[in-house]
Parts: structure tokens; sequence; C-alpha cells
């Protein structure tokens, strides 16, 4: 996916400026911590269910965002900002936690596999937080990155070519056999969730830009809400009443966010 971007990203770089030196820092340091996240997310999402490992991860980053951006950027949610980062983080780990609640009472009676069950779950919640951590990371450089460039895009388009830099090389040193017969199994179709990726961050790397990081950051995990859609309508799963009700406190959070 990221390789198939390069081609794009280095058509469109026709005309853009180039980076000043510490912009340069950040897309470089972004490109490593995205490095690191994707090979802990593959892990978290290895050892437990999507539906348990995306929600925890996705609503801890927020909040872990939040505190990180007053101490680094001195950027502090106003007291409505707190409440609807709070209701979108809520209803982003009810749903995990649902989700765990609803394996665990589906555990057989014997011992053993409950508790290798449990472990499992418990490994796949340290995974999702450390994954988070990540997120925290890249989501801090990047805020001050794309603020010190002269225009978004720009900044997007030189953070796609390092990511693809940086993932193309571990990928190499790891597994290149295995990654050349994958990537002529699929073909050119990883391009379509690739310009995906490029748009919808390249969206909210504007929006750092002209809003809080806080607020941007909690405003993206929204998207568990059509993690559920696809969950229900894809995957196969069947989401129960209690994570629909916390899909609804989701929507409440983006609300009261708006508010003044």
């Amino acid at each position: 996916m990221h390789l198939w971007l390069v081609p794009i990203a280095l058509a469109t770089l026709v005309g853009l400026p180039a980076p000043d030196p510490f912009t340069l820092i950040c897309v470089l340091a972004s490109a490593v911590v995205h490095g690191v996240y994707f090979q802990v997310l593959a892990a978290a999402y290895r050892h437990a269910d999507f539906s348990i490992t995306y929600p925890i991860l996705r609503g801890c980053a927020p909040a872990m965002t939040a505190a990180g951006a007053m101490i680094w950027m001195h950027e502090s949610p106003t007291a409505s900002g707190w409440l609807g980062i709070s209701l979108i983080c809520g209803g982003v780990i009810t749903i995990g936690l649902l989700a765990t609640r609803k394996r665990a009472s589906a555990l057989s009676g014997d011992h053993d596999p409950q508790v290798q069950d449990t472990a499992v779950i418990r490994r796949a919640i340290g995974w999702a937080l450390c994954t988070a951590l990540t997120i925290v990371a890249y989501t801090l450089i990047d805020s001050a990155g794309v603020r010190s460039a002269p225009q978004a895009w720009m900044y997007m388009v030189w953070l796609t070519i390092a990511q693809a830099a940086v993932l193309g090389g571990v990928v190499s040193l790891r597994s290149r056999r295995e990654f050349i017969a994958y990537a002529r199994s699929r073909g050119a179709w990883p391009i379509v969730a690739g310009l995906g990726l490029i748009l919808s961050y390249g969206i909210a790397l504007w929006a750092m830009t002209r809003a809080p990081v806080a607020a941007v950051a909690a405003l993206r995990e929204t998207s568990i809400v059509f993690a559920l859609l696809i969950a229900r309508l894809f995957l196969g799963e069947r989401p129960g009443t209690g994570r629909w009700i916390a899909a609804a406190v989701i929507a409440l959070g983006v609300i009261v966010l708006r508010m003044p």
C-alpha cells in the first residue's frame, strides 16, 4: 500500500515547497514511529479479535494525546472540550470492554481454556495500549510538523514518501520473499486503501492546523462507529445493544466538542 503511493506522491511534489529542517525532522521521526506503530498494531490484532483491540487502542489515544498536547504544545481543552473527549473515549473503550465481556461469557466451563483465553485477552490489551502510545507519539509529532510546514498537503506528501522508505526497509530485512509473493497476488488493489489512507490522514493533518490537537485526535476516533458497521456487515460479527448505545455516546461527544 505505501509503496504504491510513492509514484503518486512524487508526481505531486512538483510545485510544492521543500520542507525546512524542523519540518523534515518531524517527517522522519513520524515515519519511524509509524513503522513501530504498524508492528505493534499487527501484534495486537494477532492476539485478539478486531472488535476488542481496535476500540481499546483507539479509545485510549485521544485522552493520552490531550495530556501530551498540554505538556508539549501548551494546549489545554475547554471544559466542554474535555467533556466531549471524555464521552468519545468512554464510548470507544466501552465498546471494547463489552466485546471482551461477551467473549469471556462464551467460554466453556473447562478451567484451562478459560485461563488461557483470559491470558490472551490481557496480552492483547497490553499490545493495544502500546499501540495507543505510538498513536499519541506520531500525532504530536505530526501536529508540530504540519504547523511548521507552509502547506498541510506538502507535509503529507513528504510523510508518505518517508513512511514508504521506512516500512519498505523493514519488510526487506524481515520478509522480502513473502512480501514479493504477497504483492504479486494483490496487484494494484492496495492503491485503493492507500488513497483512502493519504486522504483521510491528510484531512486530519489539515484540521490540526486550524483546531486543537486533542479535539482532532478525538474526532478521528469516531471511526469506531464505522468499524462497528464493518464488523456487522463484512466480518460476520453481531454487535449487541450495548455497543450501539456506546456508539450513540460517541456521537454525543462529537456534538459537545462543537459547543463553545
